[in-house]
């Protein structure tokens, strides 16, 4: 007979109801710990989300009040998008939020507030205080302190030196400006608007003293070599995109003033072929008009430092359609009156060489120009690309219509 065997009894351990309480006791505070972390942390990203948001848009519509009549304007307007933004904000007040109006540096990236006249751009800090929190108030932390900051830029308009591809400034050259319709160039009164502007890069070297700003193209430097050299106003960007009209010489081809051309007060022919050639102990009397080359010419013997010129009777307008070229140490354009004098080349090189004082205007959109020695220039350039080396001197005239040829329809844009 098969005998069967009983099975074991298997033996029952304590019971740990009391040990599982325990556990689920001490995570809640872990668990609240979580909870915080992804409410609160998610609600304070919001925030300042929400707030750099209100700081941009105010800043912007700040800049873009930049140049308007009323000083109080960047103020008001900023002020008004702040009213209007925060009405959707359950936190949050006008009075707490910050504007300043004054100048951005883009070199080092930094706001100075200054006068409303010399702005270029208006920094808004956005603040929201004391907004309560969720979760975070179980570790003692109720309310959270939020600030953003923007500062938008609207660039002045550049009514100075303009290279379109870049501008090359060592040595020791000095810019500034003044209005020739006041009266002629004084130093003791020159303003301060002697500005450098290129659709590229912008090197300044040496001793210079640009007495205006430096404008470089959106993604360019302006690079700054030399322990002395001074920049009195913004360094900065220009935004938008660069317009400049193409060399149009019309009709000068045809219709011209070039047979009233006769000689020099030395009794030399001026008119080589199409080419106008002026020695430089010599002076040439233009009557007004328009006037037609294919190069032009104002030289000087080696080591002739005798004095030649260029005598105008009124408004004259030469087209040239190869270089330009001044290398002299006397006066182009006797009247002293920048208007008087319009240089429009096609050519590839302009250059202004020697002690030689010229005043007018160049628009030579593709030329690389060279102003170089002990010179003096009264008016406004454009060229391809600008050089200015030596001890050149250049004085804008701020009343000159080829300031307005070159144009950057662009508005206000965040630079921070």
């Amino acid at each position: 007979m098969k005998r069967i065997l009983p099975l074991p009894l298997r033996r029952r351990g304590p019971r740990r109801r009391g040990a599982t309480i325990v556990l689920v006791g001490a995570s809640v505070p872990m668990l609240l710990g979580f909870a915080a972390l992804t409410v609160d942390i998610g609600y304070i990203s919001n925030l300042c989300n929400e707030t750099q948001i209100l700081a941009d848009t105010a800043a912007l519509a700040g800049a873009s009040a930049i140049g308007d009549e009323d000083s109080y304007a960047p103020f008001e307007r900023a002020e008004q998008i702040l009213t209007h933004n925060l009405k959707f904000f359950r936190h949050g007040s006008v009075e707490d939020q910050i504007v300043e109006v004054g100048t951005w540096n883009a070199l080092y990236e930094t706001f100075t507030p200054g006068p409303t006249a010399s702005a270029n751009a208006v920094r808004v800090v956005g603040i929201r205080k004391e907004v309560p929190l969720f979760f975070a108030p179980i570790f003692g932390y109720h309310t959270i302190n939020v600030a953003r900051e923007a500062v938008a830029l609207t660039p002045r308009p550049c009514r100075g030196i303009w290279g379109l591809e870049e501008v090359f400034v060592p040595g020791t050259p000095i810019t500034d400006s003044y209005d020739s319709t006041d009266g002629p160039y004084n130093n003791l009164t020159a303003n301060s608007n002697g500005d450098i502007c290129s659709g590229g890069e912008i090197i300044v070297a040496g001793n210079t003293v640009i007495n205006g700003d430096a404008m470089a193209a959106p993604g360019y430097p302006v690079t700054q070599n030399g322990s002395s050299l001074e920049i009195t106003g913004a360094v900065t960007h220009w935004s938008g995109d660069l317009n400049v009209p193409p060399v149009d010489f019309g009709d000068a081809a045809v219709n011209n003033d070039n047979a009233s051309i006769g000689m020099t007060d030395g009794g030399v022919p001026a008119l080589d072929g199409d080419t106008l050639k002026i020695p430089a102990t010599d002076n040439l009397t233009l009557a007004a008009g328009t006037y037609y080359f294919e190069s032009v010419e104002f030289g000087r013997a080696k080591g002739n430092k005798l004095l030649g010129s260029l005598t105008l009777t009124g408004p004259t307008t030469i087209y040239v359609t190869g270089d330009f070229n001044v290398t002299a140490h006397g006066i182009i354009n006797t009247t002293g009156d920048p208007h008087d004098l319009t240089i429009i080349s096609s050519g590839e090189k302009v250059g202004i060489r020697g002690g030689v004082e010229f005043y007018g205007s160049i628009f030579a959109p593709n030329a690389r120009i060279h102003l170089v020695g002990d010179a003096h220039m009264y008016g406004g350039i454009i060229g391809r690309t600008v050089k200015m080396a030596g001890t050149f001197d250049f004085h804008v005239d701020e009343s000159l219509d080829i300031h307005d040829l070159v144009t950057v329809p662009g508005g206000a844009f965040l630079v921070k």
